[in-house]
């Protein structure tokens, strides 16, 4: 993930920020309502602790790089997190009764016409570059849907406490009100874990790509996807009219 990124404007009559959906859940005999809205500038540090925590520390992508395993790693981890959060389309869930934030979904823009990314001085980071070009050269995903343009993912995550209540299939809904928003159709992400990947098929996204972590082994014998045997990588999109 480059971390050169401009802010993309909204179409002329759209609002920013604005709040894109509210949902309530039941647990425990208590309703909690919960709403997601674009992410601002005044939580953008917040947001970034708590992407790393609660997903680039456990990230199968990270842990098979090895990005994660170092402060140096981190700080650019961090650093890539802030920029990509710089052009305005990332998303944000909000616990409405506690102010805290139950969900997170960093995105940003592309084009097919972007220059190549210029290559990390970090050893860990041209492994996780090379998985990315691996499956990016697997699914591509601007001729199979016809466009110029697409919003990608840099993660979703859900605060441990939150998890199991379908935040992040309502977070991935919300991303259609965002592309609506900035005149762009198609929105595709790897999903790398179980969960995200039944959460996108209940947002409605449609799988483009599988591939089991023993073959992405075989495939990128630098990296180590382990600790993900048993499991799939796969590619998920949304297209809007």
């Amino acid at each position: 993930m480059s971390t050169e990124f401009v802010v993309y404007p909204r179409r002329d009559g759209v609002p920013y920020p604005q709040i894109y959906s509210r949902f309530k859940v039941k647990s425990e005999d208590v309703e909690d309502e919960f709403f997601i809205q674009d992410l601002t500038v005044n939580y953008f540090d917040m947001a970034v602790d708590f992407i790393v925590e609660n997903h680039a520390r456990g990230a199968v992508f990270h842990r098979a790089a090895g990005t994660i395993g170092t402060e140096a790693g981190v700080d650019i981890i961090r650093k890539n997190y802030r920029a990509a959060f710089e052009q305005r389309v990332s998303l944000i869930c909000i616990d409405a009764k506690t102010n805290e934030i139950a969900g997170l979904n960093a995105l940003y823009l592309a084009s097919k016409f972007d220059p190549p990314k210029p290559e990390s001085d970090d050893p860990n980071f041209r492994k996780l570059n090379q998985t990315l070009k691996f499956i990016e050269e697997s699914f591509n995903v601007y001729e199979h849907y016809g466009v110029d343009r697409v919003m990608f993912a840099a993660g979703l995550c859900v605060d441990k406490t939150y998890r199991g209540r379908g935040i992040a299939t309502e977070i991935l809904k919300a991303r259609a009100h965002v592309l609506k928003a900035i005149g762009v159709e198609v929105t595709s992400s790897i999903f790398s874990t179980v969960g995200a990947q039944k959460a996108a098929k209940a947002a409605g996204y449609d799988e483009n790509f599988s591939i089991s972590y023993e073959d992405m082994d075989e495939k990128l014998p630098s990296l180590n996807f382990s600790h993900g045997y048993g499991n799939t990588c796969k590619v998920l999109s949304l297209k809007v009219k």
